[in-house]
């Protein structure tokens, strides 16, 4: 979605609201699509001094197996987003928080599809006291203990724990 942002840049005191359904056909991430569609964005454009701003809420859920027991998990993500929107004919140097425009136009869908990546968490948990799975049997251990005798000793490991043990 282009966003014609003209009005914005012409006027003192103006202000667009955001409030929009997006979804993205070829969204992947890490080999998969964990996002549930569509992604959701609220807030607005507006100017403030000199400058332009769009400060939006990005509101998303995710679907993914949690990454130490397996176990299905959905969650609902709102990440607010603040972008210094500037346009600058000269191809100047975009950052994180500055936007630059080709023409005083917006492409949101870009800018959403941006910050949604950055927002998306690096490890899946269904919680962060989640006990995974036993590495012997492979239980689920938030379903309760296995039985396996855990404390078993690693041949493979007798000799660095002598060397440990001097």
């Amino acid at each position: 979605m282009i966003l014609d942002l003209r009005p914005i840049f012409t006027s003192e005191t103006a202000v667009m609201p955001l409030d929009y359904a997006l979804s993205f056909s070829d969204f992947e991430f890490s080999g998969t699509c964990p996002v549930i569609f569509p992604v959701r964005v609220q807030g607005e454009i507006r100017r403030e001094a000199e400058l332009t701003v769009l400060s939006a809420d990005i509101i998303y859920d995710y679907s993914a197996p949690c990454d130490r027991c397996a176990s299905p998990i959905v969650k609902e993500i709102t990440e607010s987003v603040y972008h210094v929107l500037a346009d600058r004919p000269d191809g100047g140097e975009e950052t994180e928080e500055t936007v630059l425009l080709d023409d005083m136009r917006l492409d949101l869908d870009e800018m959403v599809r941006t910050d949604l990546i950055l927002s998306l968490p690096t490890k899946f948990v269904c919680s962060e006291d989640c006990r995974g799975l036993c590495p012997l049997c492979g239980k689920n251990l938030n379903e309760g203990e296995c039985g396996c005798n855990n404390g078993a000793k690693d041949i493979r490991l007798e000799k660095l724990k002598e060397l440990l043990d001097r």
